[in-house]
């Protein structure tokens, strides 16, 4: 999203039309029932997801997060995560339909390393929070005597996560609502991520980017000073000599359709060549899609792009 732009304001499309962020509600909770947790805990933890995140997993002291990704050896992410470490435990937020999979990828590097790899999603639900005024302090909006974990969105002070037990959501959606926070459906939380540059890699577009087309190193995400891990040579060699030549762009689609799902491709007008994929999407308004999609720098604003199925799609100039 361009610098200063707030929800409700609007912003010119490529084709004269208006975008309007809908999400109206400036202090709202929503249960995020696509994102689960993963945990990984032991004496070796740190050691061992620094060795194959892209972020500086050591530098993450406790009650803190940041972005992360992990990339296959041809550099491709195969799924990225909020890191958030509790004492010697670390947990990884990630769409719950790559959560299976990356379990059992992680556990074939573990070889020797003490660590062990859970899945914690039938036991933790994630909730998000966000609230407008950014110096509002969520222990003072309920009682914590229960075994929620904060997590704050790294440069995204307004947004937090809690990752709670779910037999306590109830309890704690009832007192988060008695003081005025207002529950409503996930998509406010997913256009927000949408309007933020917040991308979500799924199993359709798993293992085909890179993390520098999804704009991982303005979240933090990726560091070009630590040491090895899957891909880094890859990626590094691709920053220092500048050859990237696809980018993380927000749009919209005009559209009363169906959202489409993640990992269609872009087309020119003509359909003559793939020009980027899409990677999220979500319903804004009874007319409007937002989506973020990856797209070839050189090709972005230049021509009409197109869906697979014929949906027309409007990306805005990055920022």
């Amino acid at each position: 999203m361009p610098p200063g732009l707030r929800p409700g304001q609007a912003l010119a499309a490529n084709d004269g039309h208006e975008l309007f962020y809908t999400t109206t509600v400036n202090n709202y909770i929503s249960r995020l029932a696509h994102l689960g947790v993963i945990e990984v805990n032991g004496e070796d933890a740190a050691s061992f997801l620094q060795a194959q995140l892209t972020s500086e997993i050591d530098q993450l002291a406790d009650q803190q997060s940041q972005f992360s990704a992990w990339c296959n050896p041809r550099g491709r992410v195969i799924a990225n995560f909020i890191v958030t470490r509790s004492g010697s435990h670390y947990f990884l937020i990630i769409p719950v339909d790559l959560i299976e999979t990356i379990c059992k990828r992680l556990k074939m590097f573990v070889l020797r390393a003490r660590v062990s790899i859970l899945n914690r999603t039938d036991e933790y639900g994630c909730l998000g929070v966000y609230t407008d005024d950014a110096l509002t302090n969520i222990d003072q909006l309920v009682n914590w005597d229960y075994s929620a974990i904060k997590v704050t969105i790294p440069q995204y002070p307004a947004r937090t996560i809690l990752i709670s037990a779910r037999n306590e959501m109830p309890s704690l959606l009832s007192g988060m609502a008695a003081h005025g926070i207002e529950i409503v459906e996930v998509y406010r939380w997913q256009l927000l991520d949408i309007q933020t540059g917040v991308p979500w890699i799924y199993p359709t577009t798993s293992e085909q980017l890179l993390p520098q087309e999804l704009d991982l190193e303005n979240t933090g995400a990726l560091s070009y000073n630590k040491g090895c891990y899957p891909g880094q040579e890859i990626i590094a060699r691709l920053h220092f000599r500048g050859q990237v030549k696809r980018g993380l762009y927000t749009g919209q689609f005009k559209s009363r359709d169906s959202i489409p799902v993640p990992g269609m491709k872009l087309f020119t007008g003509a359909k003559t060549r793939s020009i980027g994929i899409l990677i999220n999407s979500v319903r804004e308004s009874a007319d409007n899609i937002a989506s973020l999609a990856v797209i070839n720098i050189d090709a972005a604003g230049k021509q009409t792009m197109v869906l697979e199925d014929g949906g027309v799609f409007h990306p805005f100039p990055r920022h």
